[in-house]
């Protein structure tokens, strides 16, 4: 089965798009069409963290990812996560979550989580979570970025 890997990163810039495409640039997938996933993990997946994600298809591909981003106006500060939990059989679920501190987003990181599980009849455990903060320039934007990318990108107008 394939393998998601999870990054955060930050960036910066003069309107909310540039400060995107500054952490994604940071995290190493500045060149991908990210394909926006709801929160699935299926059971055969491996799933790690990872600084940066190595080079995954040619420029312009297709890349599923599930992503948790906070665009912080200049002068503010926030935060964004994901969370994740497996069952046993190994299928499981993402959350993510924005808001001004990392204690209100692990918070609500929880609590989408249990819920997530509870809607499927699953046992939630302890899940696991990957918070980023940022803070903007007085004359500048921000964003938080938590990213977690499905497999290789895939080529577009298959």
């Amino acid at each position: 089965m394939g393998h998601i890997r999870i990054a955060a990163a930050t960036g910066t810039g003069p309107i909310p798009k540039a400060a995107f495409d500054s952490a994604l640039t940071d995290i190493g997938i500045e060149r991908y069409n990210l394909l926006t996933l709801s929160s699935v993990i299926p059971a055969g997946a491996t799933v790690t963290v990872e600084e940066q994600l190595p080079n995954l298809g040619p420029t312009g591909y297709l890349l599923p990812a599930v992503i948790a981003k906070a665009i912080i106006e200049p002068g503010a500060a926030g935060a964004t996560g994901l969370a994740w939990s497996r069952r046993p059989s190994g299928e499981g679920i993402f959350y993510e979550a924005t808001g001004e501190d990392a204690q209100s987003v692990e918070d609500a990181l929880h609590q989408g989580i249990a819920h997530g599980c509870s809607l499927r009849d699953w046992g939630a455990g302890e899940p696991s979570t990957l918070i980023e903060r940022a803070s903007a320039p007085a004359d500048g934007y921000a964003c938080a970025l938590v990213i977690a990318a499905y497999g290789q990108a895939r080529q577009p107008f298959e």
